[in-house]
């Protein structure tokens, strides 16, 4: 039986999200990048099935992840991608360079590298995968450039992969 994967569930949103998915009778499967979640997991008890420590911005280490996850729990049907990194509220004009790239790194390419590992389940199962991203990308706000431009990508990237149902929340 194909569980859901969701990403991003130590963070407050992404913690909100899970717990109503588990009220609802969901049963979730966990990526976390760094701190376990073990609070939330202890919390949701029974509707956790599974945790694994995953760097999205690092390929080899998602595949990995996802490919233990299948083995043990069968092809991905639900992905909830709720994770990205800290956004300080700045200016671009103060964001240097190697921040922006960055932002970038943990968030767009973290995002392509979990869509390229669960694509193949998600169209096998005829799945989703759905980014939680931000309001900025349609209404900017003064001092979030450093959100609204890499959450812009996450979309963008989510509309490529048109064979799969891809929702944004925001």
């Amino acid at each position: 039986c194909a569980l859901p994967i969701f990403t991003g569930a130590t963070g407050g949103l992404g913690a909100e999200i899970c717990r109503r998915l588990a009220e609802d009778g969901a049963e979730l499967l966990l990526l976390h990048r760094r701190t376990a979640p073990d609070a939330l997991v202890a919390e949701l008890g029974s509707s956790v099935r599974g945790t694994r420590q995953c760097e999205l911005s690092a390929a080899a280490s998602v595949a990995q992840a996802i490919g233990e996850l299948e083995a043990e729990h069968g092809r991905v049907h639900t992905v909830v991608h709720a994770a990205g990194p800290h956004v300080p509220m700045v200016h671009l004009s103060k964001v240097t360079p190697e921040q922006f790239a960055t932002q970038v790194d943990q968030d767009v390419v973290a995002f392509f590298n979990l869509a390229h590992a669960v694509l193949p389940s998600l169209r096998a199962t005829q799945g989703s995968l759905t980014a939680v991203t931000t309001a900025a990308t349609v209404r900017y706000p003064v001092r979030d450039g450093l959100s609204s431009t890499p959450k812009a990508a996450v979309e963008e990237i989510g509309r490529a992969h048109v064979c799969t149902p891809v929702t944004f929340r925001n």
